[in-house]
């Protein structure tokens, strides 16, 4: 008898979380704008590399900014797009009202969505994973390029199917008075430093007892966690 009651009290709770797995999603489709990608899977089948952070799905969390619970649900971020897709009833969703994301939660990465300014000084809106918070903010924005097919030019020259391909990430900082993060132009010490003002002898200091390579993605995280709990 105490077996029985258990096993119904299991499959009642693994009944209510499916319900509210259900509802979630519902939710998104209902409350939330959302696009339909028609033909791009099957486009994408003819096409060597991957547009996608993970070619898997991945249980993530959603946080609207008008919403204090999280909505979850499982998504594949697609880099070249820049959107976050899911599935329901077989059919492929992005969500498009980005503007009313606080944050998501992918691959234990933090994404949000916002303006960045890049070298030129032009401004451009993207997903960008939050690696540092702090007065000193670091992002990294992924990149994923598209090329078209390249017929051989010569007898020597190989055919090149049209493909997918990964670039190098751009990353940008956001100190605590700017409006919005601003990419990294240049790792060089004294260049990277010109933006800490008068630290900028202390801190090349660090770098150089520490043995800090800014442009190795660790040794830059370390850095800047260590002037944001110093300074």
């Amino acid at each position: 008898m105490k077996k029985t009651c258990v096993l119904l009290m299991l499959l009642i709770s693994v009944s209510g979380l499916l319900a509210q797995d259900i509802d979630q999603m519902n939710e998104l489709l209902r409350n939330y704008q959302v696009e339909i990608n028609q033909n791009r899977s099957f486009l994408e089948e003819r096409v060597d590399g991957t547009p996608y952070l993970t070619e898997d799905y991945v249980t993530s969390q959603i946080y609207f900014k008008e919403k204090k619970k999280p909505l979850h649900t499982e998504l594949r971020y697609n880099v070249y797009s820049d959107e976050f897709e899911f599935v329901r009833s077989g059919r492929l969703f992005a969500i498009s009202n980005k503007e009313q994301i606080d944050s998501i939660e992918y691959q234990g990465k933090e994404f949000v969505y916002g303006e960045y300014t890049d070298g030129s000084g032009s401004i451009y809106e993207a997903f960008m994973h939050r690696m540092v918070k702090g007065d000193c903010a670091l992002y990294k924005i992924y990149r994923v390029e598209f090329y078209e097919a390249e017929p051989p030019r010569t007898g020597y020259d190989e055919y090149k199917p049209p493909r997918f391909e990964e670039e190098d990430p751009l990353y940008c900082l956001k100190m605590e008075d700017d409006a919005r993060p601003r990419e990294i132009e240049s790792f060089r010490r004294g260049k990277f430093l010109n933006r800490f003002g008068s630290l900028e002898p202390e801190l090349k200091r660090y770098i150089k007892d520490q043995n800090i390579r800014l442009r190795k993605e660790e040794d830059l995280i370390r850095f800047l966690r260590y002037y944001n709990a110093n300074y």
